[in-house]
This record gives structure tokens, C-alpha cells and sequence, in this order.
């Protein structure tokens, strides 16, 4: 198991990988969490300019941070410019997950983080993941996803939840592929349907999502965009 102690900061650390084909990887820029390690990090933890890099097709996850398994609870946490790089595109500029179910993010930030899927976030392996009280900006996907790319190739899909609880939440600046783009689910590797998949707006404050904010899904399904929203939302959303 692993404790990271509060106010702990994570600055500049990297993971790098050369190799021809797909045997090279990089994974988790700054901390790396395999399968089984149960992992409690302390509030105001930081994680500055971390990356991944693979030259190579081999896989580049988790500039910050990478999740093998286990669900993760990550609180009042900031996010500063990591990135995940390969020949192929890296995932997840700040955070991969592998099993995204379960996990949550609470009174956090993302801004400026850069990968080809998921420019801070890549949640995979269905369930709901929530990001509560946390802000999004400034995060640019080359591919898919500014924000976060929610992978939908387990069945049943994937719910990703944003929580405006107790304070006001932006989403702002995300874009992909050089166009607005915050969210995006699909597969990352091929066609699929998404099964009943949603984005899930709620909370009692404020969500402020600018002109030009976009949502795309890939293929089929059963889609639902929920919104309970009790505060004031403006949404694109472009299908």
C-alpha cells in the first residue's frame, strides 16, 4: 500500500521509453499504482510538468499519475502541465486509468495538460467515475477528448459525473484535435458501441461551460445526458 503524505509535491519527474513495435511503455509519469497497491493520498498534493514519453507505438499513460486497478480517491489536488507522448499518442496527460470505476475527484484542477487522447483525464473500464468540485481548463487533446476520454469498450458502458456540490465549476478551454472539445466516449482503439453511457451534470453551484463547448460520442447506443443541475448551465452539445 502507499501513503502520500499532505501538501506532498510531485514536480518534473518522467517515464521514458525507447523500442521498436509495441514493446516499449511508459506509464505514470510521477507515481505509478499497480494492480492490487491501495494507494491514500493526502489533500494538496501537487503534480507540476510531470510526463510519459515512448518512442515507439508502445503505450504512453498517465503523465502524472497511472492506475492499474483499485479505485483511487484523489481530494483538493493541483494538476499543472503534465503530458503523455508517443509516436502512437499518448493517454492521459495527467491521469490513466485502468478501471476507472469507483474512483473520484474532489475540490481538484486540471489545466494545461496535453496527450492524443484524453488530455488530463483517460478513464477506462466502464463504471462511473465523478470529478466533484474540480475544475478543467486549458487541457488540449491532438485526437480525442481535451478533458477527458472515457473509454466505453466494457460493456454496459461508462458514466462520467460533474459535480458542482459546493462551489462554482469551470470547464473551459478543453479542446481536441484543435477544435472545443471537453469530453468524448468512445473506444480508444476501435469502433464500439458506447451501451448506455452518460455524462452526468449535477450539483447546487454554478457549472460554467463556454460557447462552443462539445460532447462527442462515438457509433451507437443507448445515450443519456443527464442534467439536475439546480445552478445555471450552458451546453453545446454537438453529436
Amino acid at each position: 500500500d502507499l501513503t502520500v503524505n499532505k501538501y506532498s509535491s510531485f514536480s518534473n519527474n518522467y517515464a521514458e521509453a525507447s523500442a521498436s513495435g509495441t514493446l516499449a511503455s511508459a506509464r505514470g509519469g510521477a507515481l505509478y499504482l499497480t494492480d492490487g497497491t491501495k494507494a491514500a493520498l493526502g489533500q494538496d498534493i501537487s503534480f507540476t510538468g510531470n510526463y510519459t514519453s515512448v518512442n515507439g507505438n508502445g503505450p504512453s499513460q498517465g503523465g502524472a499519475i497511472y492506475v492499474a486497478a483499485n479505485a483511487l480517491a484523489i481530494d483538493t489536488a493541483t494538476f499543472t502541465q503534465n503530458k503523455a507522448t508517443s509516436t502512437a499518442g499518448g493517454q492521459g496527460g495527467a491521469v490513466y486509468y485502468a478501471a476507472a470505476s469507483g474512483s473520484t475527484v474532489t475540490g481538484s484542477t486540471f489545466d494545461r495538460h496535453e496527450a492524443a487522447q484524453g488530455g488530463a483525464i483517460f478513464a477506462n473500464g466502464g463504471g462511473t467515475f465523478t470529478a466533484t468540485d474540480t475544475d478543467f481548463t486549458g487541457n488540449t487533446a491532438s485526437a480525442n477528448g481535451g478533458a477527458a476520454f472515457v473509454d466505453t469498450t466494457t460493456p454496459g458502458g461508462a458514466t462520467f459525473v460533474i459535480d458542482a456540490a459546493t462551489k462554482a465549476v469551470t470547464i473551459s478551454g478543453n479542446t481536441a484535435n484543435g477544435a472545443a472539445n471537453a469530453f468524448y466516449f468512445g473506444a480508444a482503439g476501435a469502433t464500439a458501441s458506447i451501451g448506455s453511457s452518460a455524462l452526468t451534470l449535477r450539483g447546487t453551484e454554478e457549472l460554467s461551460l463556454p460557447d462552443g463547448f462539445k460532447f462527442e460520442m462515438l457509433t451507437t447506443g443507448d445515450f443519456a445526458l443527464n442534467h439536475n443541475n439546480t445552478g445555471t448551465v450552458t451546453l453545446v452539445c454537438q453529436v
